[in-house]
């Protein structure tokens, strides 16, 4: 599915650098990974947008839009809005309520984040990570898709039922 994006809403440009360095830092927990080259392949050419098809659904039935993915721009360079949803300043916030599986990638508007669960396979499964219900160690996560081709293709324009 070719999804569009909001006109002028991507970041700031894409840093091969910053995201070694994020692949980097994953490979000290788990020395095997890798981003999925799906998903790589999408976020380079769509880098940090808004989605206009931005409805997903979770396993449980709920229907959320994703208010943007996040970024791997050069904090050092990039617009203060850029630097807020960039992946590293993202992780920092979040990483002591994550668990070493789970890789943010898109933002929700009401602080929840989708990240990759690294935990049992590869590509990985994309999960909800709940940000009101998760503790320090203790992620609180809903399963949303089997990997990202097949979330890409689930998102909507609208809300569905």
């Amino acid at each position: 599915m070719n999804i569009e994006y909001v006109p002028h809403s991507f970041a700031h440009q894409f840093s091969e650098r910053e995201m070694a360095s994020i692949e980097r830092m994953l490979k000290l927990d788990l020395p095997n990974f890798e981003f999925d080259p799906i998903y790589l392949s999408h976020i380079k050419s769509h880098h940090g947008g808004k989605p206009v098809q931005k409805f997903f659904h979770t396993s449980s039935g709920l229907c959320l839009p994703i208010e943007r993915f996040l970024n791997f721009s050069d904090t050092s360079s990039a617009p203060h809005d850029d630097k807020i949803f960039n992946i590293s300043v993202v992780w920092s916030l979040i990483e002591d309520r994550l668990n070493e599986y789970l890789v943010p990638f898109a933002a929700l508007p009401n602080g929840d984040f989708l990240c990759f669960d690294y935990e049992h396979e590869n590509p990985p499964q994309i999960v909800l990570w709940i940000n009101e219900l998760s503790a320090e160690d203790q992620p609180q996560i809903e399963p949303v898709s089997q990997d990202f081709k097949t979330f890409l293709h689930s998102l909507s324009p609208t809300i569905e039922p």
